[in-house]
């Protein structure tokens, strides 16, 4: 009876030894690497969060420093211009070569041009298209030709040539009465400083002084209308004249003249008249230095001015 008794005990014994040990680690252990594994995740998580934020604010510091860097610098304000008049008697004097003009404008450094008596497709000219021809002999791509009447089978007016692009262009009738039709044209030139400047060319008539003085109030009542005094302005042309007072009514607008009574350049060739002129708002130009190109490539000599600008 005690040996079963033994037996019973040491059986009892065992089976609690088993129920203790299982109520151990694995369940425990599970629960336990479960724990873990969600806690690294959620911290995984949190640290990547944290990562892609700071990322985010470098990379937008890093783009608002690469905007800064690569900022155009401003460009340099445009201190000088040079500028010409040339009456080029339709090309007849070079037969037609414009290379031979062009030869001229390029002596003379000017960036803009006012050309007198431009032949556009008559059949004088051959039909040629005039101001393409100059743009291609000269390099300078921009022109704008103001007609003045229709002649030849083509027309006939002025031209300005410009290196600079020509930002707006307009051509404007003057009253000529019974005789050959004047015109002039007027162009805003955008400079290398993203800045405007206001070129006006024109051919007067020399058949009648009331006519001429009638043309020139045309052109300063233009200006005036157009408050074109609140920019560089320079009117060149043929004025066929070498009276200067009948420039009064400009220079009593701040205007001046590179061909004048104390200092004129006979621009005619075969006479000592300055009928050629360049006349300047004073307000934003000065003259550097001037001069003309003495040359028979046409009935007229080049007359340029070098201008120091100033806002």
């Amino acid at each position: 009876m005690k040996r079963k008794l033994w037996i019973l005990a040491l059986m009892l014994a065992l089976i609690l030894t088993a129920v203790a040990c299982g109520n151990g680690d694995p369940a425990a252990g599970t629960d336990t690497e479960t724990d873990k594994t969600t806690d690294g995740e959620t911290t995984v998580a949190d640290t990547e969060a944290a990562t892609t934020q700071e990322e985010a604010t470098e990379a937008a510091t890093t783009e608002e420093a690469t905007t800064e860097a690569v900022t155009e610098p401003s460009v340099p304000p445009v201190t000088s211009i040079t500028v010409a008049t040339y009456n080029i008697r339709h090309g007849e004097d070079v037969d037609l070569d414009w290379s031979k003009l062009a030869e001229i404008i390029l002596q003379s450094g000017a960036d803009i041009i006012g050309l007198q008596e431009v032949d556009m497709g008559t059949r004088r000219v051959q039909g040629m298209d005039t101001m393409a021809g100059l743009a291609e002999a000269t390099g300078y791509p921009y022109y704008f030709f103001a007609p003045a009447m229709d002649y030849d089978n083509g027309q006939y007016g002025t031209a300005i040539l410009s290196r600079y692009p020509i930002a707006s262009a307009k051509k404007v009738q003057l009253n000529s009465g019974s005789y050959e039709p004047r015109a002039f044209g007027a162009v805003t030139v955008t400079l290398e400083d993203n800045s405007s400047l206001l070129f006006l060319n024109t051919h007067l008539s020399y058949e009648d002084v009331f006519v001429q003085s009638t043309q020139f109030t045309q052109i300063i009542k233009w200006i005036n209308r157009n408050e074109a005094t609140k920019m560089p302005v320079i009117l060149t042309g043929d004025f066929n004249t070498s009276d200067f007072t009948v420039f009064d009514g400009l220079t009593d607008l701040g205007f001046s003249l590179i061909n004048n009574a104390e200092h004129s350049y006979p621009t005619f060739r075969g006479s000592s008249t300055p009928i050629d002129n360049i006349v300047y708002l004073t307000s934003y130009l000065t003259p550097a230095e001037h001069g003309m190109i003495d040359s028979d490539r046409s009935d007229h000599n080049l007359l340029w001015c070098r201008f120091d600008l100033h806002r």
